[in-house]
């Protein structure tokens, strides 16, 4: 489940990401979320956890009014797919080519 805050309390994003938090909350489901820089960060920079709705709304507005950027929210996968007891993501680069207008592209 991710929401893409762009203009921070007043986005829709982040009122379906407050709809939802609350149906977790009666659920009584685990209701951890991970939030992170929207835009120009790599290798886990900015990601935060956190399950306080108060928590969440504080690293938001911090993110969207002072350095102007957008938040990606998502929800805490508990029993992720592990490969020998470790998580793992998959990433796939791909190079497209014109040649005289014969196109290829490499996966």
């Amino acid at each position: 489940m991710t929401f893409h805050v762009k203009s921070g309390l007043d986005d829709t994003e982040f009122q379906r990401f407050r709809a939802q938090y609350e149906v977790c909350k009666r659920e009584k489901a685990p209701n951890v979320w991970i939030v992170k820089p929207g835009e120009n960060t790599n290798r886990g920079q900015g990601i935060q956890v956190a399950k306080d709705f108060a928590e969440i709304k504080d690293i938001i507005i911090e993110s969207t009014q002072n350095r102007k950027r957008t938040c990606i929210v998502q929800k805490y996968i508990h029993n992720p797919l592990l490969i020998h007891r470790r998580k793992f993501d998959i990433r796939t680069f791909a190079l497209m080519t014109s040649v005289n207008g014969t196109l290829k592209a490499y996966l």
